[in-house]
């Protein structure tokens, strides 16, 4: 709230799932397995008969081009255009799941855990039925967890961050 973020109503129709890739660098456990927007197809074709459109990380430096899917999006336009008019958004573990989340789309995701997690939806059963359930408290701890620019000017931040063990 204090941020000033709309938060869209909650989107009851649309027409495509929009299935988006994260960078798989790491060896983490939450780093996306390469082969992840190929591997999970053919569960998503049996969740849903709604177009699948994908969309790579922009920050690749080869996007990924998997087989199969309605529509490859275009990663030099903007997220937003691929979100307007989709019925979900499914993603691995992403930073995607909250700008979907903001703009009133559900979203499902697959990896082990993520950031506003109860604000989604974990695997991808209930495609055609989404949870709409309460988003706001979700990110509004996301939102809790960033510094404001006026504590960064001020420096409290780094006062904070020097002042750790």
């Amino acid at each position: 709230d204090r941020w000033e973020i709309p938060v869209s109503p909650w989107r009851t129709d649309g027409e495509h799932v929009l299935v988006c890739a994260q960078r798989g660098f790491g060896y983490n456990r939450m780093a996306m397995p390469n082969d992840w927007p190929q591997a999970i197809l053919p569960a998503l074709r049996s969740a849903t008969k709604r177009p699948l459109w994908f969309r790579a990380h922009p920050k690749l430096r080869e996007p990924q081009k998997p087989r199969g899917y309605d529509k490859l999006c275009d990663i030099s336009k903007p997220l937003a255009e691929d979100l307007r008019n989709a019925h979900a958004c499914v993603v691995y573990t992403s930073g995607v799941a909250t700008h979907a989340l903001l703009a009133g789309v559900p979203v499902f995701y697959t990896g082990p855990t993520m950031l506003a997690a109860d604000a989604c939806q974990k695997g991808i059963d209930d495609l055609e039925a989404p949870w709409l359930g309460d988003r706001l408290s979700a990110l509004r701890r996301l939102a809790w967890s960033h510094w404001s620019m006026d504590e960064i000017r001020d420096g409290e931040a780094v006062r904070w961050l020097t002042n750790r063990p």
